[in-house]
């Protein structure tokens, strides 16, 4: 299972689900949908090996893009919400990731900046943020991506499902209600893992545009249930600044 799901199960082992609440609140909302241009509708089952080379191939070339993941475990009527948006410009050496996190009602929102070969974090706002430097810069190439699901791709029992937009982009789109091959994702760490619903966008290149997946099993510490979101977009077309503050960082971390 991907590392970013299993933190996000572990973080709600760790708080044994008390007082948990909410539900999931992105940190970036969809823009308005644009008029459908056309693009034919699927006959068949998507080629799921070829539609993850193309992620990886576009994804590793592309100077610049933004990855936005919303991630909701729930544990009965009770859930941990993560969120994140990503963008990067390769070109410029930059990156930049804002995550929010709610556990025990209590928001956390950290913002992690990289920059050639430095790399500074904030935590919290305000007066209360505070301030670390990595001592191992994060490139931007190993930022988080739709690369770390590739399980949930190839896993479900795919069926067409017709044509959308994801962003103002033509996709289609394919829908699943069942695993053909649960072995693919999760088997290690879920009993009776089991697929509640999933969608597929692919634009008409062959580029994963969005993907969502709801399944459930039981952990060592109990039943639980995922949503997971990640959304491709502005490949080539996305900008990063330095946070205003960069300077601060900087100082309080010498």
């Amino acid at each position: 299972m991907p590392r970013y799901l299993l933190a996000v199960l572990a973080a709600l082992a760790l708080v044994g689900c008390a007082g948990l609440s909410g539900g999931p609140t992105p940190t970036e909302t969809e823009t308005a949908e644009t008029p459908m241009p056309s693009i034919a509708e699927p006959t068949s089952a998507p080629d799921t090996t070829a539609l993850i080379d193309t992620y990886r191939t576009r994804f590793g070339a592309a100077d610049s893009g933004t990855i936005v993941r919303n991630t909701t475990v729930r544990a009965g009527e009770r859930a941990i919400e993560a969120d994140s948006v990503v963008r990067f410009d390769r070109g410029g050496e930059q990156a930049i990731e804002i995550t929010e996190e709610r556990i025990l009602d209590d928001p956390t929102r950290r913002v992690t900046y990289t920059a050639g070969s430095e790399t500074y974090r904030r935590s919290g706002t305000g007066a209360d943020a505070t301030y670390t430097a990595d001592v191992r810069p994060v490139r931007p190439t190993n930022w988080s991506s739709m690369a770390d699901t590739t399980g949930l791709i190839a896993a479900p029992d795919w069926e067409p499902a017709g044509t959308g937009t994801v962003r103002g982009v033509a996709v289609r789109q394919y829908t699943a209600s069942s695993f053909a091959n649960a072995s693919r994702f999760g088997a290690d760490e879920f009993e009776n893992l089991t697929l509640s619903s999933a969608r597929l966008s692919v634009d008409r290149d062959g580029l994963i545009r969005e993907l969502r997946v709801t399944f459930g099993g039981r952990l060592s510490v109990g039943p639980r249930e995922v949503t997971l979101r990640v959304v491709v977009a502005d490949l080539g077309g996305t900008t990063v600044s330095p946070p205003d503050w960069l300077s601060t960082a900087q100082e309080r971390t010498r």
